[in-house]
């Protein structure tokens, strides 16, 4: 019996056996497998400027779920020293180049995280213009002065130089700095260029604007007039940026002798701002009054 039952089921396993090897030669396959998830980035690299955006897409294939996450240098979301890149895309630059200056820009896909693409941003500093600077003129002399600099291009990096010497700035936006001009540097009159500096990478230095340290207002001359009692006369001095005098006097005039300030008999027009006052010496006399007085005056 058993005997007939051990030839039976060898008998079972050479049935199955051919019929599988008449399968095969029939043409059967095993089923296909999937298609491997790709994931490509562009643009795969992209120069950007600190504090602006660039737009990265994904795009991904093999599977019906398109979704990705991004990250930059291994960071999801990224961080405010390398840039920021949100659920879109976009990324935005750090204000200040990180370095190195060069971040990796990845997407991974939804689906399988392990399947990436990726492409690179250069971070640069832009190039600088100068288009504004107030004041522009102070007096040689003068304390302490802050200057405002307008123009494009400023980064927190971005430093004011008064002839070719860096001032202590402060960064207000991308259009605006201030500095200041130290006491030192405007002892002595003349007209210096300034410019803003941006480090690399990128950067650069803008165009220069000049900035003037002016000569302050001085008499170089004075001179003296003799009148007549009873008769006008005029005064004459020489100054550089002294405005028409207004005259005053002091002192007692002589018996006979009028002085009259109104009458504008300066004989010199200086050029320079109103409002500088310029005083006539006193006028003497001896005594008894003769019939002559010498009055002289500074402007």
């Amino acid at each position: 019996m058993r005997q007939e039952l051990l030839k039976a089921f060898r008998a079972g396993v050479f049935a199955l056996s051919a019929a599988w090897l008449a399968s095969c030669g029939r043409g059967g396959t095993a089923p296909p497998l999937p298609p491997p998830i790709v994931v490509s980035v562009s643009p795969r690299a992209s120069t950007v400027t600190v504090g602006t955006s660039a737009q990265f897409a994904a795009t991904v294939t093999g599977t019906s779920n398109p979704g990705v996450n991004w990250s930059i240098n291994g960071i999801s979301g990224g961080n405010p020293e390398v840039g920021l890149i949100g659920s879109n895309g976009l990324y935005t630059a750090p204000p200040v180049p990180p370095s190195p200056n060069v971040v990796s820009v990845t997407a991974a896909s939804a689906a399988n995280p392990a399947r990436i693409g990726s492409a690179s941003a250069t971070i640069v500093n832009l190039s600088p213009v100068l288009g504004s600077l107030s004041p522009s003129t102070v007096e040689a002399g003068s304390n302490d002065t802050v200057l405002s600099v307008g123009g494009t291009g400023f980064a927190q990096q971005s430093s004011v130089d008064l002839g070719g010497t860096p001032l202590a700035t402060t960064y207000v936006s991308p259009v605006q700095l201030t500095a200041t001009v130290p006491s030192a540097q405007l002892a002595v009159p003349g007209i210096f260029s300034v410019t803003v500096v941006n480090p690399g990478p990128g950067g650069g230095t803008s165009p220069p604007g000049s900035f003037t340290v002016s000569q302050p207002p001085a008499i170089s001359s004075a001179g003296s007039a003799q009148f007549s009692v009873g008769a006008a006369g005029s005064f004459a001095g020489s100054g550089t940026r002294v405005p028409t005098p207004a005259l005053s006097e002091s002192g007692t005039p002589p018996s006979g002798v009028a002085f009259e300030p109104a009458a504008s008999l300066a004989t010199r027009t200086p050029a320079g701002a109103a409002g500088r006052r310029a005083r006539v010496p006193r006028c003497r006399s001896p005594s008894p009054p003769p019939a002559v007085a010498r009055r002289s005056r500074s402007c």
